[in-house]
């Protein structure tokens, strides 16, 4: 419940983002992001794995940072007509590098939390395809051309689901071959 009622204040105020900052896929990807902590929460004492905690967290925002900079570009020049703000404003032609930016932060986050908390060869190959299926479409969109940023955007969950997928795997993998039961 701690960790889910902060999200709740960014939740109330994230509609009116744009009317003054262009940082709104920040604060998205901390709500966002907070879905991590609370199912953290639910496996894990997380007083006791920050540092698995933490990189998985900031992963996720970055993550979520990087579809949503990228999603704001389809509404760009209405934006600017109607005087809101985005990242994708601010951002302007530099979107793509630092997107890229993000999304490899994101991927070398992820291994990372990986990493610390003795995950193998399955949750490194899930994230693998993550950065097949993210890097490819992110360095191959054009930001002036809406369906090439709706084709990164909807693509999203499937990054996702291909970390998950190496998640789930190797957590099977590991309880079979160490012989705990599901």
């Amino acid at each position: 419940m701690y960790l889910a009622m902060p999200s709740v204040v960014l939740t109330m105020i994230y509609p009116t983002l744009k009317r003054w900052t262009n940082l709104a896929p920040i604060p998205l990807g901390l709500m966002f992001g907070a879905g991590t902590c609370m199912g953290w929460s639910d496996f894990a004492d997380p007083r006791y794995h920050w540092q698995v905690l933490v990189p998985l967290y900031a992963g996720f925002c970055l993550w979520t940072i990087t579809f949503e900079t990228i999603y704001q570009h389809q509404d760009r020049a209405e934006d600017i007509k109607l005087g809101l703000h985005s990242m994708a404003i601010l951002f302007g032609r530099h979107t793509i590098p630092l997107c890229t930016l993000s999304a490899l932060s994101f991927l070398s986050l992820m291994a990372f939390a990986g990493w610390q908390n003795g995950h193998g060869i399955a949750f490194y190959a899930g994230l693998v395809v993550a950065a097949w299926l993210l890097l490819p479409r992110l360095l191959s969109t054009y930001i002036d051309r809406p369906e090439d940023c709706k084709r990164l955007f909807l693509g999203s969950p499937f990054v996702g689901e291909a970390v998950l997928g190496g998640l789930l795997v190797d957590v099977v993998y590991h309880r079979f071959a160490t012989g705990f039961a599901l």
